[in-house]
């Protein structure tokens, strides 16, 4: 995603929910275009479980800016 931001996915054993962790490791504030066909994800909503903002995508992206050393974890959003 980018050299500043460190990035997990974890997924369910059955695969139907998945977290997106993304923390900012720099003192920058950042501004990013996911992509969530990099992570062969194809879901089109997400809640952030720390703030509850809904991200949705369009064309299996969604932009998000993150403040220096924020962290998000983006839980997919099943409907």
């Amino acid at each position: 995603i980018s050299e500043y931001v460190f990035s997990v996915i974890r997924k369910s054993i059955d695969s139907t929910e998945h977290i997106i962790a993304l923390t900012n490791v720099s003192n920058n504030v950042l501004s990013l275009t996911i992509d969530v066909t990099d992570f062969n994800l194809n879901t089109h909503r997400y809640k952030d479980i720390i703030s509850n903002e809904i991200y949705e995508c369009s064309d299996n992206k969604f932009d998000i800016t993150l403040r220096s050393y924020q962290v998000y974890w983006l839980k997919n959003i099943i409907v």
